[in-house]
């Protein structure tokens, strides 16, 4: 299982829990590899790569989707390349600015 991110977050501490979880209902190890760079462009890229395609799992967030209006050649189609099978968890972000700017 891929994230996107560096260890010791909410998301990575997440979904160590899931990978445990679903090594128990499989009965196969799950391996969780934190990958955080390049945008969160390498991340799903490594999902729907090569051999081993089948067997890999990829925690994304809203970059896989925003990411292909923001760059010109990414190196996967999200619509075409990955298919969603569940959704973890919900994530609220705001924008904000400095008071003094009102």
């Amino acid at each position: 299982m891929i994230i996107p991110l560096g260890p010791g977050g909410g998301a990575d501490v997440f979904t160590r829990a899931l990978a445990d979880e679903l090594q128990k209902a499989w009965g196969q190890p799950v391996v969780v590899e934190n990958r955080p760079a390049a945008g969160r462009i390498l991340e799903p890229r490594l999902c729907r790569g090569g051999a081993r395609r089948l067997h890999n799992l990829c925690a994304v967030d809203e970059t896989v989707v925003y990411n292909q209006f923001l760059f010109k050649n990414l190196p996967f189609d999200p619509d075409k390349d990955l298919q969603p099978i569940a959704h973890l968890f919900f994530n609220t972000l705001a924008l904000v600015v400095n008071g003094s700017l009102r």
